[in-house]
């Protein structure tokens, strides 16, 4: 007889799911900001702000795209499985989407299982701006942005607090000026590939604020000289 007990093979639970899913789609801060501006890219924005804050584990994406619908908020706030199809864009299931970054949606979706995610959002349609608060993949707040208002369309996304629940994450991750200079490589990636969007990087901490970048719409074909 065997000395093993043959128990059943138990199913994940749904917040357990999220969480591997979300470690498998985002694995570092600067791969988390590159998601987070493909939705900005997505949503046809003009200027994409990036800043990031290693010793914080804190980033953050504002864009003047079309901004989320505060019902596309509120897909966010009933779990991984519904907020994976939100982006800030309008989510349609078609074939047509697969031509976009976001087709799958889960970048957000994924934030919100590793961070402190915060979202103020305006589309041209609305008279006020739109936030919602997230961490672990629970609700913290949804309503009328208290802060980081906007007075046109458009969408700020701020991530705190990132793999607050995985420390391994944090202890393989790359040291602050690899992390900076990843982060730097894939917003001249990007701005290649969108000539017609203007970029910005910014070093923030408690103290100061450094520009690490800045590609404007005109310059962009400069950055073919370099390596």
């Amino acid at each position: 007889m065997s000395q093993f007990n043959h128990e059943p093979i138990a199913e994940l639970e749904p917040q357990t799911k999220a969480k591997l899913r979300s470690t498998q789609l985002i694995t570092s801060l600067p791969q988390l900001i590159s998601e987070l501006v493909q939705n900005s890219l997505d949503a046809d924005a003009s200027h994409v702000e990036v800043g990031i804050n290693p010793t914080e584990w804190e980033c953050w994406v504002r864009d003047d795209g079309r901004g989320m619908s505060a019902e596309g908020m509120g897909l966010l706030t009933q779990g991984h499985e519904k907020g994976r199809y939100v982006s800030s864009k309008t989510y349609e299931a078609s074939r047509a989407e697969a031509g976009t970054f976001g087709f799958r949606g889960e970048a957000l979706a994924s934030a919100m299982e590793l961070s402190c995610l915060e979202i103020s959002s305006r589309t041209s349609s609305l008279r006020e701006s739109w936030s919602v608060i997230l961490k672990g993949g629970e609700q913290l707040y949804l309503g009328p942005s208290i802060r980081w208002r906007r007075e046109r369309a458009g969408t700020t996304v701020i991530c705190r607090d990132v793999f607050f629940n995985v420390p391994v994450r944090r202890k393989s991750h790359p040291n602050v000026m690899r992390t900076l200079d990843l982060t730097r490589k894939e917003l001249e990636t990007l701005a290649l590939v969108f000539p017609q969007v203007a970029f910005t990087l910014d070093h923030t901490n408690e103290s100061q604020k450094t520009r690490v970048l800045s590609i404007s719409k005109v310059r962009v074909s400069g950055l073919t000289g370099f390596a």
